[in-house]
């Protein structure tokens, strides 16, 4: 049996923009055994599906990382005996070292370098496209192929029951504050919208990080209107949160891990870009989705807060644009 290894992207949003390009793979060689190796932060997103053996990467809060690489391909080829192809979607140097380690017959990842002495074949691939044809291109270009990308694949056991009438939103970003809504503009929102919709409910989606910024979101609606609010962030697990997107009737959110999650089940989505490239990140193949992007001469800055200051390209979003987008939904 061939034994491919695939190296997954770090962040949440990434990884599952990978889930085309790996059922593609999976299309090209189904007799074999495809292994990822996971961030921590994406382990969950792929543990319970059985077409994969999955391993997980602690190695950024090891104390020596190389150290750390030698024990889990040491754990690798103890379980699997031997890897026939290693594929890397990241660009890290550490990847490509980790590929080294392997010794596979081939070690491949898109060419960062004009030199790659790490891997036996270095893939270029046009970069002006969207995030999904990226990966996409990749494993077309290694298995000879000319397969599109399909919709995202996530899949989930948890449950996690919702009120009937639930949307929710997602305020956090991982990247950093660059890319977020102001909490008041989702604030505002959340209490205009539940004012004049009396038996809809609410869910703050997000990872610990966002807790305290969705409470100070509860902290400034109507003490009336709390009580129909439920902050998660922090309180499920990824499996869950698969389970949730599946329920709610919309997702308002930054451009986030969260949005791609939900596109997975072409749940409505309005999503607010600022200063990424929403033409590289947008939620693939969702054809309930919203876009609000004022494409302004800074934008796209791609850093993490903006540099200057300003942060027009949120800022300059208003929640009655978001209301508007949101009565779209409501209205099909």
């Amino acid at each position: 049996m061939k034994k491919i290894l695939v190296r997954m992207p770090n962040w949440i949003g990434d990884a599952v923009m990978a889930t085309p390009a790996l059922q593609n793979l999976i299309n090209l060689n189904p007799k074999s055994q495809i292994i990822l190796v996971l961030s921590p932060a994406c382990f969950d997103l792929f543990v319970c599906n059985k077409q994969f053996i999955c391993y997980k990467d602690e190695s950024k809060t090891s104390n020596n990382r190389l150290l750390y690489y030698m024990k889990l391909v040491k754990t690798i080829y103890q379980e699997q005996d031997y890897i026939d192809i290693s594929i890397a979607f990241t660009n890290s140097f550490s990847s490509r070292f980790m590929l080294w380690l392997l010794k596979s017959k081939q070690n491949i990842a898109l060419r960062r370098y004009q030199f790659e002495p790490f891997l036996t074949k270095a893939i270029n691939v046009y970069k002006n496209q969207h995030q999904v044809q990226i990966y996409n291109d990749l494993i077309n270009k290694v298995f000879g192929a000319q397969l599109k990308p399909k919709g995202y694949y996530l899949e989930t056991k948890a449950n996690f029951k919702l009120a009937a009438k639930t949307i929710a939103i997602a305020p956090g970003a991982s990247f950093g504050t660059a890319k977020c809504w102001e909490a008041q503009s989702y604030a505002d929102f959340c209490s205009q919208l539940m004012q004049n919709n009396e038996d809809l409910s609410i869910a703050i989606l997000g990872g610990s990080a966002e807790a305290k910024v969705a409470d100070n979101i509860i902290g400034s609606i109507e003490k009336k209107i709390q009580i129909r609010i439920t902050n998660l962030c922090g309180k499920t697990s990824l499996q869950e949160l698969i389970a949730v997107l599946q329920q709610i009737k919309l997702l308002v959110c930054n451009d986030s891990g969260i949005m791609h999650m939900a596109a997975a089940f072409d749940t409505p989505t309005i999503a607010i870009f600022g200063p990424t490239k929403a033409w590289q990140t947008y939620a693939w193949q969702n054809p309930n989705y919203i876009l609000i992007d004022k494409k302004l001469d800074c934008a796209p800055c791609m850093q993490r807060t903006c540099p200057l200051i300003h942060h027009n390209c949120m800022r300059n979003i208003s929640v009655d644009e978001v209301l508007a987008a949101s009565k779209r939904f409501s209205d099909k």
